[in-house]
C-alpha cells in the first residue's frame, strides 16, 4: 500500500507500506525504500511503541520520514454508554530519521 515515487538522498526511490490492516482501516507495519534496481535500501518503522500506519509515509528534504501512527490504550467506556473497559485508538504522526530509526522530538 501507499506505493509512490519519492526523493531520498537526492535520488528517486520507490516507497511502499506492508503490514497487517485491521477491519477499522488502520495498519501495523513497515515502510520500504527501494532504489533504481528495486533493491531495498532502507526499512523504516515507527518508534516509541507505536505502529506505523498504511495511510501516509513522506520522505522530507532532510531525509527523515513522516508517517501516521496509532497507539491503543485501555479506556473506561461508561461515558459512551458501554459498560466496562475497552480500547481506544489514538492516531498521530512521527518523524523518524531513516538512517537511524530515531524518533524526532517535537519542539514547542
Amino acid at each position: 500500500m501507499n506505493f509512490r515515487v519519492q526523493q531520498y538522498k537526492g535520488k528517486k526511490v520507490l516507497t511502499y507500506y506492508t503490514g497487517v490492516v485491521s477491519v477499522f482501516g488502520e495498519g501495523q507495519g513497515s515502510y520500504f525504500i527501494l532504489d533504481d534496481t528495486y533493491s531495498t535500501i532502507a526499512t523504516v518503522k515507527a518508534g516509541n511503541h507505536e505502529f506505523g500506519d498504511l495511510h501516509e509515509f513522506f520522505i522530507t528534504d532532510s531525509d527523515t520520514a513522516i508517517m501516521t501512527t496509532y497507539t491503543h490504550q485501555p479506556a473506561d467506556l461508561t461515558e459512551f454508554n458501554v459498560s466496562g473497559t475497552g480500547w481506544i485508538s489514538n492516531c498521530g504522526f512521527q518523524e523518524v530519521a531513516i538512517d537511524t530509526g530515531e524518533v524526532a522530538e517535537l519542539s514547542s
